[in-house]
């Protein structure tokens, strides 16, 4: 997604441990100002362009991502917002 898809600014994916499938998919999306993003609209955007296995189970919107200082995305506290555990990234 990213920059490549209309009303994106940003996004980035955590795997999620999970019992049942090992591992889930979570994307974090922060759509452009104004722009509302459904989780369905998004899966359905990676669908159109990334292999099944590659399209997020959960979707959750972000208005921007939690960065380190050197303005990486802080990934476990991503996830740690929706009451998910991320595996080791």
């Amino acid at each position: 997604m990213g920059a490549t898809r209309p009303g994106v600014d940003d996004a980035c994916a955590v795997g999620i441990p999970d019992d049942a499938a090992g591992e889930l998919a979570f994307a974090g999306v922060v759509p452009v100002e104004g722009a509302i993003l459904t989780g369905d609209e998004a899966r359905g955007a990676c669908r159109e362009q990334l292999a099944d296995h590659k399209v997020p189970d959960l979707v959750r919107p972000f208005d921007a991502f939690p960065l380190t200082g050197s303005g990486k995305v802080k990934r476990r506290e991503c996830t740690g917002g929706a009451g998910l555990e991320p595996s080791a990234t």
